[in-house]
Protein backbone atom coordinates (compact mmCIF):
# COMPACT_ATOMS: atom_id res chain seq x y z
CA UNK A 1 0.00 0.00 0.00
CA UNK A 2 1.19 3.36 -0.88
CA UNK A 3 2.72 5.71 1.81
CA UNK A 4 0.01 8.43 2.46
CA UNK A 5 0.25 12.42 3.80
CA UNK A 6 -2.14 14.47 5.52
CA UNK A 7 -3.29 17.84 3.76
CA UNK A 8 -5.56 20.56 4.82
CA UNK A 9 -7.09 21.89 2.07
CA UNK A 10 -9.63 24.77 2.00
CA UNK A 11 -13.25 23.99 0.28
CA UNK A 12 -14.55 27.27 -0.80
CA UNK A 13 -18.32 26.16 -1.18
CA UNK A 14 -18.30 24.79 2.64
CA UNK A 15 -16.00 27.71 3.70
CA UNK A 16 -13.78 25.07 5.91
CA UNK A 17 -10.80 23.03 5.94
CA UNK A 18 -10.95 19.55 5.06
CA UNK A 19 -8.21 17.13 6.33
CA UNK A 20 -7.07 14.63 3.01
CA UNK A 21 -5.26 11.96 3.19
CA UNK A 22 -3.46 11.61 -0.55
CA UNK A 23 -0.73 9.33 -2.00
CA UNK A 24 3.35 10.02 -1.77
CA UNK A 25 5.16 10.29 -4.69
CA UNK A 26 9.06 9.79 -5.00
CA UNK A 27 11.57 12.62 -5.63
CA UNK A 28 10.43 14.45 -8.80
CA UNK A 29 13.82 14.13 -10.01
CA UNK A 30 17.48 14.05 -8.40
CA UNK A 31 17.70 17.42 -7.64
CA UNK A 32 14.89 17.51 -5.18
CA UNK A 33 14.44 16.80 -2.15
CA UNK A 34 11.43 15.06 0.24
CA UNK A 35 10.76 17.59 3.57
CA UNK A 36 8.90 16.90 6.41
CA UNK A 37 6.79 20.39 7.56
CA UNK A 38 7.31 20.98 11.26
CA UNK A 39 5.30 24.57 11.18
CA UNK A 40 3.40 27.07 9.00
CA UNK A 41 2.45 30.70 10.30
CA UNK A 42 -0.18 31.85 9.15
CA UNK A 43 0.17 34.99 7.16
CA UNK A 44 -1.84 38.05 6.23
CA UNK A 45 -1.43 36.80 2.57
CA UNK A 46 -3.21 33.89 3.38
CA UNK A 47 -6.54 35.75 4.93
CA UNK A 48 -6.46 37.70 2.28
CA UNK A 49 -6.85 34.72 -0.63
CA UNK A 50 -9.71 33.85 1.70
CA UNK A 51 -11.32 36.57 0.71
CA UNK A 52 -10.48 37.50 -2.89
CA UNK A 53 -9.63 33.86 -4.40
CA UNK A 54 -13.12 31.86 -5.33
CA UNK A 55 -11.83 28.66 -6.47
CA UNK A 56 -13.31 25.88 -5.47
CA UNK A 57 -9.80 24.79 -3.22
CA UNK A 58 -7.06 26.72 -1.49
CA UNK A 59 -4.19 24.98 -0.68
CA UNK A 60 -2.48 27.96 1.57
CA UNK A 61 0.58 28.30 3.82
CA UNK A 62 4.16 29.59 2.58
CA UNK A 63 5.58 30.41 5.86
CA UNK A 64 6.91 27.07 7.39
CA UNK A 65 9.93 25.52 8.20
CA UNK A 66 10.67 21.96 7.87
CA UNK A 67 13.49 19.04 7.76
CA UNK A 68 15.29 17.52 4.75
CA UNK A 69 14.61 13.90 5.24
CA UNK A 70 15.61 12.36 1.87
CA UNK A 71 18.14 13.93 -0.99
CA UNK A 72 18.22 13.60 -4.75
CA UNK A 73 21.60 12.84 -5.68
CA UNK A 74 22.31 15.42 -7.73
CA UNK A 75 21.60 17.56 -4.57
CA UNK A 76 24.54 20.16 -3.17
CA UNK A 77 25.30 22.08 -0.21
CA UNK A 78 21.87 20.12 1.56
CA UNK A 79 21.93 16.93 4.04
CA UNK A 80 19.49 14.59 5.38
CA UNK A 81 18.50 16.59 9.02
CA UNK A 82 18.84 20.15 7.70
CA UNK A 83 15.90 22.76 8.90
CA UNK A 84 15.04 24.84 5.67
CA UNK A 85 12.31 27.16 4.50
CA UNK A 86 12.02 29.01 0.87
CA UNK A 87 10.27 32.22 -0.70
CA UNK A 88 6.98 31.84 -1.91
CA UNK A 89 8.10 31.91 -5.47
CA UNK A 90 9.70 28.41 -6.81
CA UNK A 91 11.28 27.86 -9.72
CA UNK A 92 11.79 24.53 -10.72
CA UNK A 93 15.41 24.30 -10.73
CA UNK A 94 15.90 21.93 -13.57
CA UNK A 95 14.87 23.85 -16.32
CA UNK A 96 17.35 25.68 -18.54
CA UNK A 97 16.84 29.14 -16.91
CA UNK A 98 17.13 27.80 -14.20
CA UNK A 99 20.71 25.57 -14.22
CA UNK A 100 22.29 28.15 -16.22
CA UNK A 101 20.64 31.06 -13.93
CA UNK A 102 20.05 33.13 -16.78
CA UNK A 103 16.74 34.27 -17.42
CA UNK A 104 13.13 33.64 -15.42
CA UNK A 105 12.03 30.26 -14.92
CA UNK A 106 9.34 29.43 -16.99
CA UNK A 107 8.01 26.70 -14.61
CA UNK A 108 8.14 29.05 -11.33
CA UNK A 109 4.89 28.35 -9.23
CA UNK A 110 3.65 29.69 -5.85
CA UNK A 111 3.24 28.14 -3.01
CA UNK A 112 0.33 29.87 -1.78
CA UNK A 113 -3.13 29.29 -3.66
CA UNK A 114 -1.99 25.75 -5.35
CA UNK A 115 0.93 24.95 -3.44
CA UNK A 116 0.14 25.54 -0.28
CA UNK A 117 2.19 23.81 2.91
CA UNK A 118 -0.21 22.57 4.55
CA UNK A 119 0.68 19.18 4.58
CA UNK A 120 3.03 16.48 6.35
CA UNK A 121 5.54 16.37 3.51
CA UNK A 122 6.76 18.56 0.68
CA UNK A 123 8.84 18.29 -2.40
CA UNK A 124 11.37 21.11 -3.74
CA UNK A 125 14.12 21.87 -5.93
CA UNK A 126 17.53 22.47 -3.31
CA UNK A 127 17.86 25.71 -5.70
CA UNK A 128 15.10 27.20 -3.81
CA UNK A 129 15.50 26.62 0.21
CA UNK A 130 17.48 27.97 2.38
CA UNK A 131 19.12 26.66 5.58
CA UNK A 132 17.51 27.78 9.06
CA UNK A 133 20.83 27.29 12.13
CA UNK A 134 19.58 24.89 14.37
CA UNK A 135 18.03 24.85 17.13
CA UNK A 136 15.39 25.44 15.27
CA UNK A 137 11.75 26.09 16.70
CA UNK A 138 8.12 27.68 15.37
CA UNK A 139 10.13 30.63 16.23
CA UNK A 140 11.91 30.51 12.66
CA UNK A 141 8.38 30.95 10.74
CA UNK A 142 9.11 34.65 11.48
CA UNK A 143 12.56 34.67 9.39
CA UNK A 144 9.95 34.72 6.02
CA UNK A 145 8.20 38.06 7.73
CA UNK A 146 11.81 39.73 8.37
CA UNK A 147 12.55 38.91 5.12
CA UNK A 148 10.17 40.79 3.42
CA UNK A 149 10.86 43.87 5.91
CA UNK A 150 15.00 43.06 4.82
CA UNK A 151 14.12 43.87 0.85
CA UNK A 152 11.95 46.83 1.61
CA UNK A 153 15.15 48.16 3.20
CA UNK A 154 17.28 46.91 0.73
CA UNK A 155 15.28 48.59 -1.97
CA UNK A 156 14.49 51.93 -0.84
CA UNK A 157 16.32 52.67 2.66
CA UNK A 158 19.48 51.38 2.45
CA UNK A 159 21.12 54.33 1.14
CA UNK A 160 18.97 57.04 2.73
CA UNK A 161 20.06 59.21 5.45
CA UNK A 162 19.09 58.30 8.82
CA UNK A 163 17.72 61.49 9.83
CA UNK A 164 14.88 60.65 7.20
CA UNK A 165 11.39 60.96 8.64
CA UNK A 166 9.73 57.38 8.65
CA UNK A 167 5.87 56.50 9.51
CA UNK A 168 4.81 53.38 9.37
CA UNK A 169 0.53 52.71 9.18
CA UNK A 170 -0.37 49.63 10.84
CA UNK A 171 0.99 47.44 13.67
CA UNK A 172 0.60 43.95 12.27
CA UNK A 173 3.41 41.69 11.84
CA UNK A 174 4.48 43.31 8.41
CA UNK A 175 4.43 46.82 9.60
CA UNK A 176 6.24 45.69 13.01
CA UNK A 177 9.01 43.80 10.73
CA UNK A 178 9.87 46.47 8.87
CA UNK A 179 9.86 49.14 12.13
CA UNK A 180 12.53 46.32 13.41
CA UNK A 181 14.78 45.93 10.33
CA UNK A 182 14.80 50.07 10.28
CA UNK A 183 15.75 50.28 13.53
CA UNK A 184 18.24 48.13 13.40
CA UNK A 185 20.10 49.77 10.56
CA UNK A 186 19.64 53.42 12.47
CA UNK A 187 16.20 54.64 11.56
CA UNK A 188 13.69 55.60 13.96
CA UNK A 189 10.39 54.93 12.82
CA UNK A 190 7.01 55.72 13.91
CA UNK A 191 4.01 53.83 13.77
CA UNK A 192 0.28 54.60 13.87
CA UNK A 193 -2.68 51.81 14.80
CA UNK A 194 -5.80 51.82 15.90
CA UNK A 195 -6.03 48.66 17.52
CA UNK A 196 -4.30 49.33 21.60
CA UNK A 197 -2.76 45.44 21.77
CA UNK A 198 -0.68 46.21 18.34
CA UNK A 199 -0.01 49.37 20.21
CA UNK A 200 1.08 47.31 23.34
CA UNK A 201 2.95 44.90 21.37
CA UNK A 202 5.30 47.24 19.29
CA UNK A 203 6.00 49.14 22.86
CA UNK A 204 6.98 45.75 24.19
CA UNK A 205 9.20 45.50 20.78
CA UNK A 206 10.48 48.78 22.14
CA UNK A 207 9.28 50.42 19.03
CA UNK A 208 7.91 54.11 18.94
CA UNK A 209 4.26 53.64 18.50
CA UNK A 210 1.38 55.25 18.82
CA UNK A 211 -2.51 55.61 17.94
CA UNK A 212 -4.30 57.11 14.89
CA UNK A 213 -6.23 59.43 16.87
CA UNK A 214 -3.04 61.03 18.28
CA UNK A 215 -1.32 61.47 15.64
CA UNK A 216 -3.71 63.50 13.69
CA UNK A 217 -4.19 65.47 15.98
CA UNK A 218 -0.54 66.08 16.52
CA UNK A 219 0.21 69.67 14.30
CA UNK A 220 3.96 68.47 14.36
CA UNK A 221 3.48 65.11 12.48
CA UNK A 222 1.01 67.23 9.95
CA UNK A 223 2.97 67.11 6.30
CA UNK A 224 6.01 65.72 7.92
CA UNK A 225 7.58 62.81 7.08
CA UNK A 226 9.58 62.22 4.07
CA UNK A 227 8.94 58.01 3.45
CA UNK A 228 5.45 56.18 4.43
CA UNK A 229 5.29 52.60 4.68
CA UNK A 230 1.23 51.28 4.32
CA UNK A 231 1.26 48.10 6.13
CA UNK A 232 -2.37 48.38 7.15
CA UNK A 233 -4.82 46.95 4.44
CA UNK A 234 -8.58 46.70 3.93
CA UNK A 235 -8.79 42.94 4.67
CA UNK A 236 -11.28 41.34 7.95
CA UNK A 237 -13.11 44.42 7.60
CA UNK A 238 -10.42 47.25 8.43
CA UNK A 239 -10.67 50.59 6.56
CA UNK A 240 -6.92 51.06 5.79
CA UNK A 241 -4.64 53.36 6.15
CA UNK A 242 -4.01 54.88 2.36
CA UNK A 243 -6.16 58.11 3.26
CA UNK A 244 -3.74 59.34 5.48
CA UNK A 245 -0.42 59.32 3.08
CA UNK A 246 -1.46 63.48 1.69
CA UNK A 247 -1.94 64.17 6.06
CA UNK A 248 1.24 63.05 6.46
CA UNK A 249 3.37 63.04 3.86
CA UNK A 250 6.04 66.22 3.44
CA UNK A 251 6.55 67.67 -0.22
CA UNK A 252 8.62 65.40 -2.38
CA UNK A 253 7.24 62.44 0.12
CA UNK A 254 7.58 58.61 -0.79
CA UNK A 255 4.68 56.26 -0.26
CA UNK A 256 6.24 52.21 0.24
CA UNK A 257 2.85 50.24 -0.63
CA UNK A 258 3.06 47.04 1.15
CA UNK A 259 -0.70 46.40 1.98
CA UNK A 260 -3.05 44.72 -0.17
CA UNK A 261 -6.68 46.57 -0.63
CA UNK A 262 -9.71 44.78 -1.57
CA UNK A 263 -11.94 47.64 -2.33
CA UNK A 264 -10.92 50.98 -4.74
CA UNK A 265 -8.37 53.15 -3.43
CA UNK A 266 -9.83 56.24 -4.16
CA UNK A 267 -6.53 59.13 -3.47
CA UNK A 268 -6.64 62.54 -3.90
CA UNK A 269 -4.12 63.24 -6.78
CA UNK A 270 -4.69 67.26 -6.67
CA UNK A 271 -2.59 66.45 -3.13
CA UNK A 272 -0.49 64.09 -4.50
CA UNK A 273 0.34 66.58 -7.70
CA UNK A 274 0.95 69.63 -5.82
CA UNK A 275 3.22 67.48 -2.83
CA UNK A 276 5.43 65.76 -5.82
CA UNK A 277 4.57 62.43 -3.92
CA UNK A 278 5.68 59.11 -5.58
CA UNK A 279 3.75 55.53 -4.71
CA UNK A 280 6.05 52.61 -5.00
CA UNK A 281 4.28 48.85 -5.09
CA UNK A 282 6.64 46.11 -3.45
CA UNK A 283 5.78 43.21 -2.62
CA UNK A 284 7.19 39.86 -1.20
CA UNK A 285 10.89 39.02 -0.05
CA UNK A 286 13.70 37.48 -2.54
CA UNK A 287 15.83 34.58 -1.41
CA UNK A 288 18.56 36.87 -0.92
CA UNK A 289 16.65 39.16 1.71
CA UNK A 290 15.72 35.33 3.00
CA UNK A 291 19.40 35.14 3.69
CA UNK A 292 19.79 38.18 5.14
CA UNK A 293 17.03 37.75 7.53
CA UNK A 294 18.87 34.33 8.90
CA UNK A 295 21.69 36.11 9.27
CA UNK A 296 20.55 39.11 10.87
CA UNK A 297 17.90 38.07 13.00
CA UNK A 298 19.11 34.25 14.09
CA UNK A 299 20.27 35.20 17.39
CA UNK A 300 17.07 37.43 18.28
CA UNK A 301 14.20 35.27 17.05
CA UNK A 302 13.35 33.14 19.92
CA UNK A 303 12.72 36.77 21.86
CA UNK A 304 10.73 37.96 18.96
CA UNK A 305 8.52 34.37 19.16
CA UNK A 306 7.65 35.79 22.92
CA UNK A 307 5.99 38.69 21.43
CA UNK A 308 5.27 37.87 18.36
CA UNK A 309 3.72 34.25 17.88
CA UNK A 310 0.62 34.50 20.01
CA UNK A 311 -1.39 31.02 18.97
CA UNK A 312 -0.31 27.18 18.79
CA UNK A 313 -2.78 24.79 16.71
CA UNK A 314 -2.05 21.31 15.24
CA UNK A 315 -2.74 20.58 11.44
CA UNK A 316 -6.46 19.27 12.59
CA UNK A 317 -7.06 22.39 14.11
CA UNK A 318 -6.85 23.96 10.92
CA UNK A 319 -10.05 25.55 11.05
CA UNK A 320 -9.83 26.92 14.61
CA UNK A 321 -6.46 28.30 13.41
CA UNK A 322 -7.35 30.59 10.82
CA UNK A 323 -10.56 32.00 12.88
CA UNK A 324 -8.50 32.96 15.73
CA UNK A 325 -5.70 34.78 12.68
CA UNK A 326 -8.43 36.88 11.78
CA UNK A 327 -9.23 38.18 15.58
CA UNK A 328 -6.89 41.27 14.52
CA UNK A 329 -7.57 42.45 18.15
CA UNK A 330 -6.08 39.25 19.62
CA UNK A 331 -3.82 37.38 17.43
CA UNK A 332 -0.42 37.86 15.94
CA UNK A 333 1.22 35.14 14.40
CA UNK A 334 -0.57 31.91 14.83
CA UNK A 335 1.03 28.89 14.23
CA UNK A 336 0.16 25.50 12.79
CA UNK A 337 2.46 22.89 13.85
CA UNK A 338 2.46 19.77 11.07
CA UNK A 339 5.46 17.28 12.74
CA UNK A 340 6.25 16.23 15.84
Amino acid sequence: MAQLMKEAVFITGQSKFEIREIPLIQLPTDRHVKIKIKWVGICGSDLHSLETHFMDELHLGHEWIGEIIEIGSAVKGFAVGNYVTSTVQISCGVCESCLTLQGQCANQYSLAVKHGMLREYAFLPFSALTKIPQPCSSNSTLFEILAVAENVYAQVFKDQCKDKRILIIGAGLLGLSVALVLKKNGHKPLIIETIPSRISRAHQLKLNACHLAEALLNKDLNDSFDFIVDASGDHLNSKGGWRYLDHFGRRGFKAIMLAKYLKSMDIKSDRFFSKQAQLVWIQGCTSQSLADAVTNWQQEINDLGKILITHHFSLGEANEAFATAKKREEAARVIITIGD
